[in-house]
């Protein structure tokens, strides 16, 4: 391997947190990769965001764009793929992608994310990909146009995707599993002035049917709704395959554990944003993340290169 090809900072994951950490890894002057399947992240999702600095309400694509575009003003190599491997060879770590192409990095910053959670009912793969079920209601919202639509969830993506298909859909159902909500409270304030907003507490989907597209909905309590579309917002997991190949450690919430600078048990091996277990998860802590990750990756190869020379 020549040192051409030897990364000092590897960045897996797109989002606020990996994008932050690559605007201070190259503001140190380290040589930078970042590898993601999307730019943006799950902020991208998000229909107004009003809690980050600088920006009284703004659509999270938006911002994240924003991100994006300061993020191309420095020296980066931006690799739009997605790592199926990491593994820790002698002094550096490799990364395998998708596509065949392999990346090795003196050190790694994993800033993946989470996963969608899915309602894990019988035939829900067959409605997806356009037939009816959605786990991206910034994507789909604009297919509602004129149409009766559900909602599952009760937490702020709930919400948010209630709120943007109002301007959408003839008719919502918001279908919350518990008895009250778990978004912020100017949120639900702004969704109970929507008309055509209809939400149902103690309320699970049980079963979802139709031909080639999704036609109807039962519930527990034995009711069923006739609906072209279902958006699934119950929350989301940390993506942790990645770390669990290099061994880092993992938490009883499948978090990464990360010590206050972001550093896991592995040298040379760092965690930010969602993965990690957060009282707060908002654009600005995983910003904040991927800040303190790069920085303690910076000191950590300026130790090692200073230990070098001795």
């Amino acid at each position: 391997m020549s040192k051409e090809q030897l990364y000092d900072l590897a960045i897996i994951g797109g989002g606020a947190a990996g994008i932050t950490a690559a605007i201070y890894a190259a503001r140190y002057k380290l040589k930078t990769i970042l590898i993601t399947k999307e730019f943006g992240g799950v902020a991208m999702e998000a229909h107004n965001i009003e809690n980050y600095p600088g920006f009284p309400q703004i659509a999270g694509i938006d911002l994240m764009k924003k991100f994006v575009d300061h993020l191309k003003k420095f020296e980066v190599d931006l690799v739009e793929d997605e790592v199926g491997r990491a593994e820790k060879n002698d002094n550096h770590f490799s990364l395998t992608t998708k596509k065949g192409k392999v990346y090795n990095s003196k050190t790694l910053i994993i800033a993946v994310g989470t996963q969608r959670r899915k309602l894990d009912l019988l035939g829900e793969e067959k409605f997806v990909n356009g037939k009816g079920i959605s786990y991206c209601y910034t994507c789909d919202a604009p297919l509602s146009k004129n149409k009766t639509v559900a909602v599952v969830g009760g937490g702020d993506s709930a919400v948010q995707a209630a709120l943007l298909l109002s301007k959408y859909a003839t008719k919502i159902y918001l279908l919350l599993r518990g008895e009250k909500f778990k978004a912020e409270p100017i949120a639900i304030d702004h969704l109970l002035t929507k008309k055509n907003v209809e939400i149902l507490y103690k309320t699970n989907v049980v079963e979802v049917s139709g031909e080639k597209f999704l036609k109807k909905i039962k519930l527990n309590s034995g009711k069923t709704l006739d609906i072209d579309g279902l958006f699934v917002e119950i929350g989301a997991v940390p993506s942790t395959f990645l770390a669990k190949q290099l061994g880092v450690a993992i938490d009883e919430n499948s978090h990464v554990t990360v010590t206050p600078q972001m550093e896991t048990n592995i040298p040379g091996v760092y965690a930010a944003g969602d993965i990690v277990p957060r009282f707060l998860k908002q654009l600005v802590v995983a910003a904040s993340d991927g800040a303190i990750a790069a920085t303690t990756a910076y000191n950590y190869l300026m130790k090692q290169s200073h230990t070098a020379k001795k």
